[in-house]
């Protein structure tokens, strides 16, 4: 097996700061197809540093869970373009709106999307609350009979919760809102479990959210279950897509439209958006063939 990353970063819209993570080539052996995956690392879900990441990868044992996804995204995508197929077959994925956080510029850019079709907006919350309830007023007149979904990351607060239950026929989820699991009361607003401190088997929570880029599909999937991307590289945006798809069909849109909390780059204004609809073009493998083949790789 020969390992080569390529670093790259991607740069939050509307500011000057970046996020960085890296590509992953993977080649079974000398003259086979190459593969490829994304690694995008969140200190606040136990990633490993990105500094650590080439030399675990190059020791390749009792590798995180975020090393093991990357590496299998990469085998199956070397497999797909051995033989010439696509991954994604042309299908589409129904998508919520991700806002990353509230500003001017990003509620316009939320009340724009539900002209488009996105049925769904789904924004994180918790870090400046006045400025968030004043947006939040603003935006709820909009939604009609779309609704809303809330990412606190266990930022949540009682008055918080109190707060959002004025707005709770707009509310379709909130996402892990405290890190105590003794507060995740059942009320009129419903809670979905993602990645808490604490394990799925202490709360009673109608919603699961599921990151192919950390989590392989489970054998049973609960009615109110919602694959998301990892707010990473386009690429792990098509490896998540085509995972879901091969869970079955999910009646809940899906979180994979992420590339909206970046500037566009090379790689993400090939994806295809027609509303809440997203696709990619036809290739072979997960695509971005020209654009993966002209990076500066190194072996590990």
């Amino acid at each position: 097996m020969i390992l080569s990353l390529c670093h790259y970063q991607l740069q939050i819209k509307g500011t000057k700061d970046f996020r960085s993570g890296f590509l992953l080539r993977y080649q079974n052996g000398e003259g086979d197809a190459f593969g490829y995956a994304d690694i995008f690392p969140w200190a606040m879900f136990n990633d490993p540093d990105l500094g650590e990441i080439p030399d675990l990868l190059r020791k390749h044992r009792n590798l995180p869970p975020l090393l093991e996804r990357s590496i299998h995204f990469a085998q199956r995508d070397a497999q797909a373009r051995a033989q010439g197929i696509s991954l994604l077959k042309g299908r589409k994925v129904n998508n919520h709106f991700s806002l990353p956080f509230f500003s001017d510029n990003n509620l316009q850019d939320a009340v724009d999307s539900l002209g488009k079709g996105f049925q769904r907006i789904k924004v994180k919350l918790g870090r400046q609350i006045d400025q968030e309830h004043y947006y939040l007023k603003e935006l709820f007149p909009f939604l009609e009979d779309k609704t809303l979904r809330v990412d606190f990351n266990g930022r949540a607060t009682g008055d918080y919760i109190e707060f959002l239950q004025n707005y709770s026929q707009s509310i379709e989820f909130i996402e892990d809102p405290f890190t105590d699991p003794e507060l995740w009361q059942k009320g009129a607003l419903e809670f979905a479990y993602d990645y808490p401190s604490f394990s799925r088997e202490l709360v009673d929570c109608p919603w699961t959210i599921w990151k192919p880029a950390k989590q392989p599909i489970p054998e049973t999937m609960a009615d109110k279950s919602v694959f998301t991307s990892y707010l990473g590289h386009p690429v792990g945006q098509i490896h998540g897509m085509v995972t879901a798809l091969e869970a079955g069909e999910q009646i809940h849109d899906y979180g994979f439209a992420s590339h909206w909390a970046y500037e566009t780059n090379r790689f993400s204004e090939r994806l295809i958006e027609q509303g809440r609809e997203l696709s990619a073009p036809d290739d072979v493998g997960i695509g971005f063939t020209d654009l993966l083949e002209s990076l500066k790789w190194e072996v590990l």
